[in-house]
């Protein structure tokens, strides 16, 4: 199982290698089975990548368009 910490910690890395800015604030919410890191809390650009708990696969990472 990962921690938080390490969820975010995996967030960053999936976000520098497509290339995307890193913008703060960062939210990281505990789902069932999938921490869900937020990034940017503004209209467009914002990052959302799922991580699963028990491995720290990446299940999906996206931006939103600006």
């Amino acid at each position: 199982m990962i921690t938080k910490a390490n969820a975010l910690k995996i967030a960053r890395e999936e976000c520098d290698k497509h290339g995307w800015p890193w913008r703060e604030p960062v939210k990281v919410k505990r789902g069932l089975r999938v921490f869900t890191v937020w990034g940017g809390g503004r209209k467009g650009g914002n990052l959302c990548v799922k991580i699963r708990k028990k491995d720290g696969y990446v299940v999906s990472c996206g931006m939103t368009p600006k």
